[in-house]
């Protein structure tokens, strides 16, 4: 025992270590088991509670919404399944693209060729000297020096729009056809006069001779028009009766017109007019432009060629009519606060034609990604005060067409751009009384038709070029929004 006893004091340590072991390894076998019972007790516990959940659900809720104003959304309910999952992914992934390339599409249909007149005057010349001659140059470029020359006359050529016959130089060249039918009969007879039966054939030669003169005026053009006919005041076509028809799209007057119509500026003014003026001006021109090419659309055959009076449906624009942008008080009002805000419908020559009704529509931001509409403005319920996705341009057209294809203008106009007919009105004529004037329609029966439309210009184009008093007026904020799908919806 002494040996032992003596061994163990030499190696103390070794003996204090062994014991260490023998004891350290019971008790960690305990205390690991311990553990591990209570982690297998805990994720059984969490493996539980997600197992209850998912008993509890039974199905799930797939739904897509779908950009379209009213439109329901595309839903399911059904048991949580991968495949149902990635099926409603791919459709919802497919109606965004769709949507990009709808509004996209939009977008590059309303802003087309929509060009400035005159570069570096907008938003801003680079300064006020620069500003002053750039203006005196785009007026001198929309009307010409005389008024009925630049962009304009321009128009009207590239769509071969032209006057009626020149009645002086027809009636000139009939009466030297009588004074030389006259003096031939003078010098074969000796008589200083015609006798009855002479003077009835020559009135009658001489009447083809008029209308064959406006014959060919007619077939030299696709339609009647002069630069008189737009933005002016109308100057009604000669009417037979009072014989007019509402048509039924709206529920307005018919023959009526917003508070202000813009118009030409004069040309060769003597103080430069300022860049907001000017804006509006082109403005007006693009929506004029719009306009002629709608009715040019319209005067087409199914190859796509231009027409001659006789075959077109449009024969004659009588007038073209454009409400103002926004009023020159709200612009003066713009300039002396700095900061004008939109104003009233007043404001806006886009509010309101005679007999129309409604109130101005709030501005601002869309509820739920709509604007909202009204259907006691007009039959589309948009409000003529702006808002942020695009401002609207009412504009009232009269014209002489065939009545017998009056829905295939309306269509040729309501396929040119954002277009819409809010309401028209049908008057009879005389067509002998239109031959008077110069004017031949051909063998179509015709009639006065007054359009009211409606046309949007989108801001996610036009914002770019708008001076800061236009963007002050129309409520423009500093950064324009992007026109997405759900406002587009709207």
């Amino acid at each position: 025992m002494k040996p032992l006893l003596a061994w163990v004091k030499g190696n103390l340590v070794t003996v204090i270590c062994v014991l260490v072991i023998l004891l350290t390894l019971p008790a960690g076998f305990v205390l690991s088991t311990m553990w591990r019972q209570s982690v297998i007790d805990e994720r059984q516990s969490e493996a539980s509670g997600a197992l209850s959940r998912l008993d509890g659900v039974k199905t799930v809720r797939y739904s897509v919404p779908v950009p379209i104003e009213n439109a329901e959304p595309l839903e399911d309910n059904a048991a949580p399944n991968p495949r149902r999952t990635d099926a409603f992914r791919s459709i919802a992934e497919s109606l965004e693209r769709d949507a990009d390339r709808v509004v996209s599409a939009v977008r590059s249909m309303n802003q087309r060729d929509h060009e400035v007149l005159i570069a570096g005057l907008f938003p801003e010349p680079a300064s006020e000297l620069r500003g002053q001659q750039l203006a005196l140059d785009f007026v001198k470029r929309l009307v010409g020096d005389d008024g009925r020359g630049g962009a304009y006359a321009e128009l009207l050529a590239s769509i071969e729009a032209g006057p009626g016959a020149d009645n002086e130089a027809v009636r000139q060249q009939l009466q030297d056809a009588y004074d030389s039918e006259v003096e031939s009969v003078e010098a074969q007879t000796g008589r200083t006069s015609l006798t009855q039966e002479e003077r009835d054939e020559l009135t009658q030669e001489l009447i083809e001779r008029r209308i064959a003169a406006y014959q060919r005026n007619a077939r030299r053009v696709s339609m009647f028009a002069t630069i008189d006919a737009l933005l002016g005041e109308p100057v009604r076509a000669a009417s037979s009766g009072s014989d007019r028809r509402r048509g039924p799209r709206g529920r307005g007057s018919g023959g009526g017109s917003p508070a202000g119509w813009a118009s030409r500026p004069a040309p060769n003014p003597d103080q430069p007019p300022s860049v907001d003026e000017s804006y509006a001006w082109q403005h007006d021109y693009w929506v004029v432009r719009d306009m002629l090419m709608a009715m040019d659309a319209a005067n087409r055959d199914a190859e796509g060629q231009r027409t001659r009076v006789e075959r077109s449906p449009v024969k004659r624009l009588v007038a073209l009519r454009v409400g103002q942008l926004f009023s020159p008080q709200s612009l003066a009002r713009a300039g002396r606060s700095g900061d004008a805000g939109p104003g009233s419908r007043d404001d806006f020559g886009g509010g309101g034609f005679d007999g129309g009704g409604g109130g101005g529509g709030a501005v601002g931001a869309p509820s739920d990604g709509v604007y909202p509409t009204d259907p006691a403005v007009s039959i589309t319920g948009r409000a003529p005060t702006p808002n942020q996705l695009y401002d609207t341009r009412r504009v009232e057209i009269v014209a002489v067409v065939a009545s017998s294809r009056i829905e295939e203008v309306i269509g040729a106009i309501e396929s040119s751009n954002l277009i819409s007919v809010l309401d028209l009105s049908i008057t009879s004529i005389d067509p002998a009384e239109h031959l008077a004037q110069g004017y031949w329609y051909g063998e179509e029966h015709v009639v006065e038709l007054t359009l009211q439309l409606e046309t949007l210009w989108l801001r996610s184009w036009t914002v770019p070029s708008m001076p800061p008093a236009v963007r002050a007026v129309l409520g423009v904020p500093e950064e324009a929004p992007e026109m997405n799908d759900e406002e587009f919806g709207g």
